[in-house]
């Protein structure tokens, strides 16, 4: 069974590289240079503060209907049940095949049918948790992703990215070999020649030492990860196998501009699970001012995640949901315009 730390770890982490992504998303790497951002991430969507986006959300979905579920089928309807009252809560950023599928959900249309044919990358940040938590159960570990998966993406490349995310997490529970990992994720999407692609660049990259902007301008994402699920999942999953620790680890990946929230949410997950909860920066935690779903509850997740216990409630507090959405739906759009003036300051100078 997956350890409480183990998952402590990795919802923190998600948390981490979703909310320290979060401003930059949209910029290429050459102007998260010259904003001075690169190899200087910290908590700054709102003075210093930082809040998670649609990443993390669904990552707190997931844990609730794993909470109030026993088998796949019922987790895909608790779920999918979550889903519609997220959305209902107007989130901001949210991905234009998640809008159709929640809009489907919203109309009556089951979860078996929601899903629309799209190869963005929601599912893989919604599979971080589903491979942890099933690390010695493949088949358990299958149907569970694609039963997320499916809600709202039904394109074969969705499930093969989601997949790899979950093999990424299972083998970091289990402590198994980067070799281990690379031969799982082979076995995946035979039939999808991109994905065998990227996936022989990586092995290459490995192979012959490169940093993970090596791995980028081989794969033609060296100025910004796209929102396409087989340009972030190899992006994450090279900067887990490259990195030294957690926090230099992250910093590469959100280094490299683009969907930064997500990537930064994914890799963060990972990052986390391998160097332990230790590693994650306090001083980035402590400014996470995420309500009414924070750091506390994050971690009576884990918590009731790993003794199997039931779902914490938020009581009163989840009144606070939709004031909330109001204020982070303002702060990303302040910040929003005034990016074009802050990427024209000149990069700092050491």
């Amino acid at each position: 069974m997956t350890s409480r730390p183990q998952l402590t770890a990795l919802i923190l982490g998600q948390a981490l590289g979703d909310s320290l992504g979060l401003p930059a998303e949209g910029l290429s790497r050459e102007r998260i240079a010259r904003l001075g951002w690169a190899g200087n991430w910290r908590q700054r969507l709102f003075f210093g503060k930082g809040f998670v986006s649609d990443d993390t959300e669904h990552l707190v979905l997931v844990a609730n209907a794993l909470l109030q579920s026993s088998d796949a089928a019922g987790f895909q309807q608790r779920l999918a049940s979550g889903l519609r009252c997220w959305f209902l809560r107007l989130p901001a950023g949210i991905g234009f095949a998640t809008l159709r599928a929640c809009l489907k959900l919203c109309l009556g249309v089951s979860p078996t049918r929601s899903g629309v044919r799209s190869q963005g990358n929601g599912p893989a940040m919604r599979a971080t948790l589903l491979g942890a938590v099933f690390a010695d159960d493949a088949a358990k570990r299958r149907d569970y992703v694609l039963a997320s998966t499916r809600i709202t993406h039904n394109d074969p490349a969705a499930d093969t990215g989601a997949m790899a995310i979950a093999e990424a997490a299972a083998a970091l529970v289990k402590g198994e070999t980067e070799d281990t990992l690379l031969l799982r994720l082979a076995q995946l999407g035979p039939d999808d020649p991109v994905w065998q692609e990227r996936l022989k660049i990586l092995r290459q990259g490995r192979t012959e030492g490169w940093d993970l902007q090596g791995y980028c301008r081989a794969t033609g994402c060296e100025n910004g990860v796209s929102g396409w699920i087989h340009a972030t999942v190899p992006v994450a999953l090279y900067g887990l196998l490259s990195a030294r620790d957690f926090k230099s680890g992250l910093s590469a990946v959100l280094d490299c501009g683009g969907d930064t929230d997500t990537v930064g949410a994914i890799a963060g997950a990972l990052l986390a699970l391998r160097f332990g909860e230790a590693a994650l920066p306090a001083e980035d935690l402590k400014a996470l001012i995420e309500f009414p779903a924070g750091e506390a509850h994050l971690r009576d997740l884990a918590a009731a995640l790993a003794s199997e216990g039931p779902a914490p409630r938020l009581g009163l507090k989840a009144l606070l949901y939709l004031p909330r959405q109001i204020l982070f739906i303002a702060i990303v759009l302040t910040h929003g315009l005034m990016r074009p003036f802050l990427a024209l300051k000149p990069r700092a100078q050491p």
